[in-house]
C-alpha cells in the first residue's frame, strides 16, 4: 500500500509543480510588481495604496484558494473510494470466516483499493487541464490595466465563482501535499471484522 501512496503523491506533486511553474510563479511575480507600482504612487493615500496592494494580491490569493479547493476535493473522492472497497470487504466477512478466506478479503480489498488509485491518477491529468484553464482566466485578468480604485472601493481580481478573499498579502501556497498527510487519507490497514 505504500506504493500506492506514493503513486498517487507522484501524481499530484508533479501536477502542483507543473501549475507552478506555468502560472503560479508568474501570476506571483506580476502581485509583487503591481505591488510597487502601488507604492511608487506618491498621489494615493495610505488607505487607497493599502486597497491598490490587496487588488494586486487578490489574483494569486483565489488561485491558491481553488487549487486547494480542487485537491482537497480529489483527495476527498479518493478517500470514499478507498473506503468503499473497505465496507465491500467488510461485508463478506462472517463469525465463521476461515484464515485462508481473511487473506483472499484482504487480498481483494487491497486490489480493489489499487485500482482507486489508478482510477484517481487518470482523473488528475483530467484535473490538470480544467486547472490550467481556470489559472489562465485569472492570470489574464491580472495583465488587465489596474482599473482606479474608488474611495472605499472593493479591489477587483477575483476568479469566476470563488466568493470573497482574505485581505492583504496573499498566503504562502504549498508547492506539495504535506509531509506525513496520507494520499487516500486514511488508515491503509483493513478494517476487517469489526472497528477498531
Amino acid at each position: 500500500m505504500d506504493q500506492v501512496q506514493s503513486r498517487v503523491q507522484n501524481a499530484i506533486t508533479s501536477l502542483l509543480e507543473k501549475l507552478d511553474r506555468e502560472y503560479l510563479r508568474q501570476i506571483q511575480g506580476d502581485m509583487y510588481r503591481c505591488n510597487a507600482k502601488c507604492c511608487d504612487d506618491e498621489s494615493l493615500g495610505m488607505d487607497r495604496v493599502q486597497r491598490c496592494i490587496e487588488g494586486c494580491s487578490a489574483p494569486l490569493t483565489s488561485s491558491q484558494k481553488y487549487i486547494e479547493g480542487e485537491i482537497s476535493n480529489f483527495q476527498n473522492r479518493l478517500q470514499r473510494c478507498a473506503y468503499q472497497c473497505q465496507d465491500n470487504t467488510r461485508d463478506k466477512v462472517t463469525p465463521s470466516s476461515t484464515e485462508a478466506e481473511m487473506a483472499g478479503y484482504k487480498s481483494e480489498m487491497e486490489t480493489c483499493i489499487i485500482q482507486c488509485a489508478d482510477d484517481h491518477i487518470c482523473v488528475a491529468d483530467n484535473m490538470l487541464v480544467r486547472m490550467r484553464e481556470t489559472l489562465k482566466v485569472a492570470h489574464g485578468k491580472q495583465q488587465q490595466p489596474s482599473p482606479v480604485i474608488p474611495q472605499g472601493g472593493v479591489a477587483p481580481g477575483k476568479l469566476p465563482g470563488l466568493g470573497g478573499l482574505p485581505s492583504g498579502v496573499a498566503p504562502s501556497f504549498p508547492r506539495q501535499m504535506p509531509a506525513g498527510a496520507s494520499p487516500l487519507g486514511m488508515p491503509m490497514g483493513p478494517r476487517l471484522g469489526g472497528d477498531e
